[in-house]
């Protein structure tokens, strides 16, 4: 017998001995939701699992425990092993709660800052852009300054919030719309332009923040759809 005879003879006669272990993950989400297919990529961030050759992700934190079905086959032996492992996933940090509770009081902190924000906007601008004026008034001026400062007092208040992590894209989506806002007043402020050029540039504004709102619109109601929340 040549030598790489016995070398296939014997690999074989091993591979009798081996054991084969396949997994079957169903992955269950906060939400209630289930998903079942194959983990491809496990972080501390977030979990990738092959739904029927599509690839899903899902953050930790929106993972309330995975159930993998471990199937231990020995060649020998045609009996099959089955043992059902349930692993909690912790999300990645300590920020990172996502309690209906905890999701519930950011949602409504946001809101009332969002609404204050509005509220100080409709009341300050509109005595700022008189149309009817020749030029903008040291008033008018102050309006618009105490309009960016209450603007930004309102963003620092809000990144001090301790965020769940399922709502921190709706977090940044508020930043980026007071930071529109500013954007837009400081160009006001820099160009000295009369009321009624002036009034042109807020329109833009307004339309530009008018399509951030919609997009915290549907964040806000991808979060309440996905946990449950009661608002």
């Amino acid at each position: 017998m040549s030598k790489n005879v016995k070398i296939l003879f014997f690999s074989l006669f091993a591979g009798l001995f081996f054991v084969s272990v396949s997994l079957a993950e169903t992955i269950v989400l906060k939400s209630g939701k289930t998903v079942e297919g194959k983990i491809t990529n496990r972080t501390n961030e977030y979990t990738e699992v092959d739904f029927m050759g599509v690839k899903l992700k899902y953050f930790n934190d929106q993972i309330e425990k995975i159930n993998e079905t471990k199937t231990v086959t020995n060649s020998t032996d045609p009996a099959q092993e089955k043992e059902l492992i349930s692993i909690k996933i912790k999300g990645s940090g300590a920020d990172s709660s996502n309690k209906v509770d905890d999701i519930v009081d950011f949602i409504k902190r946001l809101d009332g800052i969002n609404n204050k924000i509005d509220s100080i906007v409709n009341e300050r601008m509109s005595k700022a852009l008189d149309p009817k004026a020749a030029k903008m008034t040291d008033q008018q001026y102050e309006s618009i300054k105490s309009v960016i400062s209450a603007t930004k007092e309102r963003i620092t208040e809000v990144e001090k919030m301790k965020t769940p992590t399922s709502c921190k894209l709706l977090k940044e989506i508020f930043l980026k719309k007071c930071k529109a806002r500013i954007s837009g007043l400081d160009e006001l402020l820099e160009k000295s332009l009369p009321p009624g050029e002036a009034t042109k540039i807020v329109e833009r504004q307004n339309k530009e923040i008018s399509e951030i709102s919609k997009k915290y619109s549907l964040e806000q109601q991808r979060i309440i759809k996905e946990y449950g929340v009661k608002l």
